[in-house]
């Protein structure tokens, strides 16, 4: 019997050590294929990534970090239940071509205990009677009381869904945007195209004014080369006299100048 009865106290150790030992979280993973983290859409990823980012926002979710070149962001938002404080983080990234864009939301949920100590200090009794502990006052902390990942698939899909819904107003609003953008791009095209051939007016017409004062500067040389104009007795301007052969009388034999008297 009492052999009996120490094999039996021997089981239900090991039972007992089996079941209170360490449990592996690794080994839970399987890395599927397919899980609830992840979606695809026919869309652009920045298109995705604009609308998964709305829906996080409008959801009351603050962004601890974002990088947006790479499509990239996390985001938390807190609880408060009571003593119980929890918190939600939202880690996303969005990648894919320009017309195949899938998103992967993972979510991690932390609960946070509110601990309330109390301070006291002692007071002594005096004839040996001992201490008395007397309140100070007490201070309030909060400590790590659990945290995993989401694994909930319905929790995903409600994003998700909100996520498919917002496609199309961001698709609208890109389009809007483009066509603002083509619009701008066009009128600064017409300025500069204005600009230009308002320049290219001014340097023709100074070219032909250029070329009209070139086609004037051989008679002006000619007006300068003549000899000075003198002032006659009536008090105007006379040029110099013409050459001309001097005229010789046949009987005399005395060359008379157009402008002195015959002798």
């Amino acid at each position: 019997m009492r052999r009996k009865a120490s094999c039996a106290v021997l089981l239900a150790a090991v039972a007992l050590t089996a079941c209170g030992g360490p449990r592996y979280a690794y080994k839970q993973e399987t890395f599927e294929t397919a899980g609830p983290f992840e979606r695809r859409f026919f869309t652009a990823p920045d298109t995705v990534y604009a609308a998964v980012r709305r829906v996080v926002l409008r959801q009351g979710y603050m962004l601890e970090r974002e990088e947006a070149q790479g499509r990239a962001f996390v985001a938390s938002k807190q609880f408060q239940d009571d003593d119980t404080n929890t918190l939600i983080t939202l880690s996303t990234v969005v990648s894919g071509s320009s017309a195949n864009a899938a998103a992967w939301i993972a979510g991690q949920e932390v609960q946070f205990k509110i601990k309330k100590v109390r301070h006291t200090t002692e007071v002594k009794l005096p004839l040996f009677l001992g201490a008395v502990p007397i309140p100070t006052g007490s201070t309030q902390s909060l400590s790590k009381d659990r945290g995993e990942t989401i694994t909930d698939r319905d929790f995903y899909e409600r994003i998700f869904r909100a996520v498919e819904k917002e496609i199309p107003r961001v698709e609208e609003e890109h389009r809007i945007s483009r066509e603002d953008e083509d619009r701008r791009l066009k009128e600064e095209i017409e300025r500069r195209l204005r600009i230009e051939r308002e320049v290219r007016a001014k340097l023709e017409a100074e070219e032909r004014e250029a070329a009209a004062s070139r086609a004037l500067l051989p008679s002006e040389h000619a007006s300068r080369s003549e000899a000075p104009q003198r002032e006659d007795g009536g008090g105007a301007m006379v040029g110099p006299p013409a050459h001309t052969a001097p005229l010789v009388e046949p009987d005399a034999g005395v060359q008379i100048s157009p402008l002195e008297p015959a002798r």
